[in-house]
């Protein structure tokens, strides 16, 4: 017999809600409540679909990389949480509630924990070194992970330096968190002076 839970986390623009329907203590779907068309929500949407094809919710090591698609990965968790009794339903459904089984920080994670080997989680392909026998349909000189302020601008770079550029963005529209800056800058500067 299949039931429900619910995990509430905070996103880039508000909390994100998941549902997890868990069948034989196995994840059989889950959906996400979302603002539509903020940042992060195709990316949670696509989170969404991967987590219910595998039953896994440690499914993404690339998209982990936003504010959104943590965030549902912990509302996942948060859920799966309560299934387990390791949380209750009210404490799941706080977004201020800490993700219990939240991983290790690739990149902080070493320095925070010395003595502690991480092993990661994720069943995304490995990487496949070069060799003589692969062969590419199209190759670049750069490849751009992300089409925000930052790797747009990466991308002129390169592209100005006279370097072939794919850029690839898991949103379905460019523009990443400057899309919704509201008048803030995402990104450095040398200090504006005034006279």
């Amino acid at each position: 017999m299949s039931k429900q839970y619910q995990g509430t986390a905070k996103g880039f623009h508000g909390n994100i809600t998941a549902t997890v329907t868990i069948e034989d203590d196995k994840i059989t779907a889950v959906t996400a409540e979302v603002e539509p068309g903020t940042v992060g929500a195709l990316g949670v949407a696509r989170l969404a679909d991967a987590i219910s094809a595998t039953g896994n919710p440690d499914v993404d090591a690339i998209t982990g990389a936003t504010v959104s698609s943590y965030g549902f990965e912990a509302a996942v968790h948060k859920a799966t949480a309560v299934a387990k009794g390791d949380l209750t339903a009210d404490q799941a459904l706080d977004a201020a509630t800490e993700d219990p089984y939240k991983l290790a920080d690739v990149t902080t994670g070493a320095s925070e924990n010395v003595n502690v080997v991480e092993r990661n989680p994720s069943p995304v392909t490995k990487p496949v070194p070069y060799n003589s026998d692969v062969h590419f349909d199209e190759t670049y000189d750069v490849v751009v992970v992300g089409a925000g302020g930052a790797g747009l601008s990466a991308a002129t770079e390169a592209a100005q330096a006279g370097l072939s550029v794919f850029i690839s963005e898991k949103a379905g529209i460019p523009g990443g968190t400057t899309n919704f800056s509201g008048g803030v800058m995402q990104a450095l500067a040398r200090p504006i002076k005034r006279t």
